[in-house]
């Protein structure tokens, strides 16, 4: 199911109480970030479970996969799909690769018993470590003037975290300084 039809929200009013520097106690109500299991599943078989923010879904089950070294570029996804869990726990990624990467993924062991899925809780040997490829190419310079630029831009379109003040995020910038994309909440732990 496309992201749009699930009525999935970032953040959430919740009653709060906050002390003045007086020390006056006050009922507020403020924003919250929303975070909620996530269960990434690579054809039929669950691999690991991530809390995050339930927004940028697809982009996140890409990067996951890339960084898990489960892919090796985005033509190696067929799709994503999400679902919500029957029993309302959470949600469901389920990724359909490429069948070479099907067949990589389901030879190498890794057994989910940590308590994150950093790519290294969990497997049973050095060798298995997961490893994305490095992307190689040509050294450049970067003016101080594009990293304040990029910086600024990418507080001002953190939505999420102007409604929380409680999440980050992370930005693919040009040289120049000029923000292409912005992704918020990027694996909390």
């Amino acid at each position: 199911m496309p992201q749009s039809e699930l009525n999935l929200r970032a953040a959430e009013s919740v009653e709060v109480e906050r002390f003045t520097f007086a020390g006056v106690r006050v009922a507020d109500i403020r924003a919250a970030a929303v975070e909620t299991p996530v269960n990434i599943v690579y054809a039929p078989i669950p691999f690991a479970v991530m809390m995050c923010s339930p927004q940028d879904l697809e982009d996140f089950a890409i990067g996951f996969s890339f960084t898990e070294g489960i892919i090796d570029s985005i033509d190696d996804i067929r799709s994503v799909v999400i679902e919500e869990d029957s029993e309302q726990r959470g949600l469901r990624l389920v990724v359909s690769l490429a069948s070479d990467k099907m067949q990589r993924h389901l030879a190498r062991a890794r057994n989910i018993s940590g308590r994150t899925g950093c790519g290294v809780c969990g497997i049973d040997d050095l060798s298995a470590m997961p490893c994305a490829s490095a992307i190689t190419a040509p050294p450049f310079t970067l003016e101080v003037d594009s990293i304040i630029r990029a910086l600024d831009d990418l507080v001002a379109r953190q939505t999420l975290n102007a409604q929380t003040g409680a999440t980050h995020a992370a930005g693919w910038c040009k040289a120049n300084g000029e923000v292409l994309a912005v992704r918020e909440d990027v694996g909390r732990h």
